[in-house]
């Protein structure tokens, strides 16, 4: 599954889509929640759905792989599925990949009514968003972590216990990577 930034577009990524399609695998990718170019909503709404809008396309094409007759029948491995996100993707890709965010970062802090309690460490609704079937994740440039920020601590970030690629460059100026 392909996962864009903020503000983007599931077509953003599509060169890497159709290399991997290319390759044999099933690849999908979405437009997010509130967060597409010309239908950009507050950004806590991106804050707080990037994952979810993540782990509910991967169960969909695993009920959509199970569905006979439908076009995807047979076709997914609902057993060895990955996300690969940019920016506030690879944010995304953190936590569906089993990150808690920290209680003390900005997301948690932004997102009013107790939304985002789910997906802090150590909060017992965290275990129930792991996807068995969910193997790896390729975070490119993740966003979350810079200062003031501070999305991620050592708690959260244990809980990632996938196969994790990090794709970073010293000359971004938005996720940053000599902090974040």
């Amino acid at each position: 599954m392909l996962s864009h930034g903020y503000p983007g577009s599931r077509i953003f990524l599509s060169y890497l889509g159709e290399n991997l399609a290319s390759k044999g695998y099933v690849v999908a990718s979405i437009d997010h929640t509130d967060s597409v170019l010309g239908a950009v909503r507050g950004f806590p709404s991106t804050l707080l759905n990037r994952s979810t809008d993540q782990l509910f396309t991967l169960d969909t094409l695993t009920a959509m792989s199970r569905q006979a007759g439908h076009f995807l029948a047979g076709l997914v491995d609902a057993d060895r599925a990955a996300i690969v996100g940019y920016s506030m993707g690879g944010y995304g890709a953190l936590a569906s990949g089993g990150a808690g965010y920290s209680k003390s970062g900005s997301a948690a802090r932004l997102v009013p009514g107790g939304y985002f309690d789910g997906l802090i460490a150590g909060n017992p609704q965290w275990e129930a968003r792991r996807r068995p079937g969910l193997k790896a994740i390729v975070a490119i440039a993740p966003w979350g972590n810079q200062p003031p920020n501070n999305n991620w601590d050592a708690e959260g970030l244990a809980g990632l216990r996938l196969p994790s690629l990090f794709i970073a460059g010293d000359q971004d100026d938005v996720s940053g990577f000599e902090q974040g």
